[in-house]
């Protein structure tokens, strides 16, 4: 069963939390019903708010990615609107707080390992301009 977009129509992964075309937080829409037909070309502006998502992450990439190497509140004070920095701040934030344990000599180095990998990650989902959560860890929600 695929699920849709509420705000652009998008089909959508039943596990996505967001919506990768226009960046909807998908756990606050209402289920709607299917459409019949389905286009297969995204529209290029989505039909809410104003909000041009791909303006948002061309514009903030950069920023996005910082926000990994501990500038998540530069960020977030540069862009307080954008959803994309939303995102990746949460992200970061998660990565921080679940990297605690790395301290721990021996065990802590795995799961450091881990923390490592998924830092790049981050860094390069930013970068691409993706919505894509981190495994484990990700699909927890601090700041919306």
């Amino acid at each position: 069963m695929s699920k849709f977009c509420n705000v652009c129509g998008s089909q959508l992964e039943d596990s996505a939390l967001f919506c990768p075309v226009c960046g909807a937080n998908l756990s606050e829409q209402q289920p709607q019903p299917q459409p019949q037909a389905q286009s297969t070309v995204p529209p290029q502006q989505p039909p809410f708010d104003g909000y041009d998502m791909q303006a948002d992450i061309a514009a903030n990439k950069i920023l996005a990615a910082l926000g990994y190497v501990g500038m998540i509140i530069l960020a977030l004070v540069a862009a307080p609107n954008s959803r994309f920095i939303r995102f990746h701040a949460n992200q970061a934030l998660l990565l921080g707080l679940f990297a605690i344990p790395a301290a721990i000599p021996f065990i802590g180095w795995i799961w450091g390992i881990f923390c490592v990998i998924c830092l790049i990650m981050g860094i390069v989902n930013a970068i691409n301009g993706q919505f894509k959560e981190l495994p484990l860890i990700g699909r927890f929600r601090i700041i919306n």
